[in-house]
């Protein structure tokens, strides 16, 4: 413990030498708050640190974030975005990213970066932890439901998950509804659907592939040609945890997270540094015992930068469920952005732009609208897809 707090002080302080005033991003999560707790103690005044919550119940960190904030002692910049504010930066994604880029928590990414930019022109974030110190939920879904999966044969689940993909969404919600609710559990449409899709993996690899896949149906959508090349293989290693967090320092974290910050923090003539990819802490944290990342019995990991983080802040603050930095699109689409991406998944539209079969996105869109599925993160890449087009590729 002692070692990697030795090795994360010296990463956060010398992200910490600049010349014009320095914040950081605050969510109340384990990573953001403890570089926050190493700014803190090692500055000579108050950090500004920045949170953003959303209108909608359910999608606001804001009070979590507060809290660690009166206990560090920081300078702290709460916002809410409304949803007007959300519209009007919506149509200007395709210039700020410049390529068909769909993590829809480049939303709320934007507006935080554009309200740390108020107040600072550098700001320390969190991301890396996950990556690092095995912090996804999906690693431990992920193998648990490899688990279960390796004891049937391949073809018997495809066949099986293939007559569950059959029933639609909604009528499993009303098939299920009652019973469910009177047993306690959640058996909805959604989930029985994205349990079918992934019964159909032939190996581990790709059981990860599919989870981490937002299209309901790869491939099914995307016209002849216009697919992408397959990725490389990544390293493979002994434990599967290992194989999770490898794929996602070459892949998501490169692809997804560090662009969607980048390009988010730029449009705001905002610098972003990550603490927690310094690479002498990245040596150190995968020479790390897979125990000293996950709790033992519990489906969590990031243990290493839970026991420092409680050396900082009381425990009771840390002892929360963890919460994506996500907005509310499903009701976003279906309400007020559902006319702006409605003329984007148009027949002529998607003809023109020739990357989608059209027939097949309009009923994902239409099913989409009757709440007959909720498929809103596949149907926000084939937005993105042709707002981009739009933007670039027309005379």
């Amino acid at each position: 413990m002692q070692a990697l707090e030795k090795i994360l002080t010296r990463a956060v302080t010398q992200r910490m030498v600049a010349d014009v005033k320095l914040g950081a991003f605050l969510s109340g999560g384990i990573d953001s708050s403890l570089v926050t707790a190493i700014m803190q103690r090692h500055a000579s005044k108050p950090v500004d640190t920045f949170c953003i919550g959303f209108e909608e119940g359910g999608y606001d960190e804001s009070p979590h974030a507060a809290a660690f904030a009166k206990h560090l002692g920081t300078s702290h910049h709460a916002y809410t975005v409304t949803a007007a504010e959300t519209r009007e930066v919506i149509p200007l994604l395709p210039d700020i990213y410049d390529e068909p880029f769909a993590d829809y928590s480049q939303i709320p990414t934007y507006h935080v970066c554009r309200i740390a930019r108020r107040e600072t022109t550098v700001a320390l974030s969190g991301d890396g932890g996950d990556e690092m110190f095995c912090g996804y939920s999906r690693y431990f879904m992920t193998l648990k439901l490899y688990e279960t999966m390796r004891k049937v044969p391949w073809p018997l689940r495809a066949l099986a998950g293939q007559g569950l993909l059959a029933l639609p969404e909604s009528a499993v919600d009303h098939l299920t509804g009652a019973a469910t609710r009177a047993a306690g559990v959640a058996v909805t449409g959604r989930r029985l659907h994205t349990i079918a899709r992934l019964m159909g993996a032939r190996n581990f690899d790709d059981l990860v592939r599919r989870v981490m896949s937002v299209n309901p149906r790869p491939g099914h959508f995307v016209r002849d040609g216009q697919a992408p090349p397959p990725r490389a293989a990544t390293p493979s290693y002994d434990s599967l945890y290992d194989r999770m967090m490898m794929r996602d320092i070459h892949d998501y974290l490169p692809d997804d997270i560090l662009v969607k910050v980048d390009r988010a923090s730029m449009a705001n003539s905002l610098e972003v540094r990550a603490p927690l990819l310094d690479k002498d802490l990245a040596e150190f944290a995968w020479g790390l015992p897979l125990e000293d990342k996950i709790f033992p019995g519990q489906m969590r990991g990031k243990r290493a930068l839970y026991d420092l983080l409680i050396r900082h802040v009381p425990e009771e603050l840390v002892n929360r469920p963890k919460q994506g930095f996500t907005v509310p699109l499903a009701a976003w689409l279906r309400g007020p952005l559902k006319d702006w991406a409605g003329d984007l998944l148009t027949g002529p539209a998607l003809q023109d732009a020739g990357l989608f079969e059209p027939r097949r996105v309009q009923r994902l869109w239409k099913s989409f609208q009757n709440n007959k599925c909720d498929h809103h993160a596949a149907l926000w890449a084939i937005v993105m897809a042709q707002a981009w087009h739009n933007r670039w590729n027309r005379a």
